[in-house]
This record gives C-alpha cells, sequence and structure tokens, in this order.
C-alpha cells in the first residue's frame, strides 16, 4: 500500500523448484531459469469530476445508502442542515441543471463546484431517450451541499457524487415509468408527485474519463497507475 487509496501487486512466475521460470535452449548458454515478475499499482477514491449522463441534482439530506427505494421528488421533501459549516438550511429534492447546448449531459468538476440550474421544461423533451436508455441502470448524480438564488439563476454547490439506480420517473414532459406503486416495494409518485424513484448503491466506476479525488458517496472511481 504505497499511499492511502492504493495498492501495489507484484506476481512472479516460478517452477516447482521456486528458481524462476526453466529456459529450455538458453541451458546451452549457462541461463538455467529467470526471475519473470510483474508489477501494477491501482488507485480509488470517490469522483471529483467527469460528465453526468442525466442532468439532475439531489440534496445531501436526500443522499441515503440503505440500499431501500425512496421517491426523490422535485421541489419538494424534507430540509436538512448544511454540512459545509454555514448552518444554511438546505432545500430537500433536487432540481434539473443546465446541460450543455443539444444535449443531455453536462461536465462537473468540484473544481468549479458551483453550477447553474435550469427549469428542465425544455430539457426533458431532449431527455427522453437518454431517460429510456439508464432504466433499471446506475447512473452517477452530483449531490450539492447549499444553493443560492433561484430558477434559472440559481446555483448549487456540489460536495460529491453518488450512485443512483433508476427504477421509475415522473417528470414533466416525460411519460411516466414503474410510478403507480404496482412493482412490490415500489413507491408511488403520480399526478403531481414528480421526481426520480431508485436507490443509492455503492458502485465502482471503471470509465477513464472520470477522475478521482473526491469524497466516498459510495462510488469508488478505480484506475491503474502504474
Amino acid at each position: 500500500f504505497p499511499a492511502p487509496g492504493s495498492v501495489k501487486i507484484t506476481t512472479f512466475a516460478k517452477n516447482s523448484g521456486g528458481d524462476g521460470v526453466e529456459m529450455t535452449f538458453a541451458k546451452f548458454l549457462g541461463i538455467n531459469n529467470v526471475q519473470v515478475s510483474a508489477t501494477a499499482t491501482a488507485a480509488w477514491g470517490g469522483p471529483s469530476a467527469g460528465v453526468i449522463v442525466l442532468p439532475f441534482v439531489i440534496s445531501e439530506c436526500r443522499f441515503n445508502l440503505s440500499g431501500a427505494i425512496q421517491v426523490i421528488q422535485l421541489d419538494s421533501g424534507p430540509s436538512c442542515t448544511s454540512s459545509n459549516g454555514t448552518g444554511q438550511t438546505v432545500p430537500g429534492g433536487f432540481g434539473w441543471l443546465d446541460p450543455d447546448p443539444g444535449k443531455c449531459s453536462l461536465f462537473v468538476t468540484l473544481a468549479k463546484a458551483t453550477i447553474s440550474s435550469s427549469p428542465g421544461i425544455g430539457t426533458a423533451t431532449l431527455c427522453k431517450l437518454v431517460f429510456e436508455a439508464q432504466q433499471n441502470k446506475t447512473v452517477l448524480l452530483p449531490i450539492y451541499d447549499s444553493v443560492a438564488g433561484s430558477g434559472t439563476s440559481g446555483t448549487y454547490h456540489i460536495k460529491g457524487f453518488a450512485a443512483f439506480e433508476l427504477l421509475g420517473y415522473n417528470l414533466t414532459g416525460l411519460p411516466g415509468w414503474n410510478d403507480t406503486g404496482t412493482l412490490p416495494g415500489y413507491p408511488i409518485c403520480t399526478g403531481s408527485c414528480k421526481g426520480l424513484i431508485g436507490k443509492f448503491v455503492r458502485s465502482v466506476i471503471l470509465d477513464a474519463s472520470w477522475t478521482g479525488g473526491g469524497p466516498d458517496m459510495g462510488a469508488g472511481r478505480l484506475r491503474l497507475t502504474q
């Protein structure tokens, strides 16, 4: 373990006598065996920057790694106190983010942790196929710990990223999916209820486009460093 959050592995190939790999033709040159080894170092930690495919941000007070299926409602739900030391009250629920032009996705980095909100009305239509492609899959979503402003002028301060298994939703501009509570253990989110249905999970990220260095919120970025 050369550093926190990393491990170095070295393997050796040996013959039954433990003397390395036995040579065949090299014996005529006086070389009976050689040492054969390979070394690799892997590092892990919470993600700090990458492209999120669903333009949503979720309040830290709704973050729950218990594995319970829950409804993350839009602009509603319990409030919580920010963990950033300001004592600011963080509204519960989540909001749409302002995606990259013509896309459903956007790049988010903790190095520039304040990002803009979006009403989501036009974004919902743009994201229809993306939502359908992510059904029953685990996606990374940013978690915020404080807010400023409101509406299109509002901003969120991102604390980290969490893995969320998308199991249903009911959003304006999108056909509802698994939102009626007919599946065992699934909550109801129909009518005026707008939100995501799913659960926070622990997940290993192998996508090389994501960088590490963020807080551990259940999603771990694993990469080979050597």
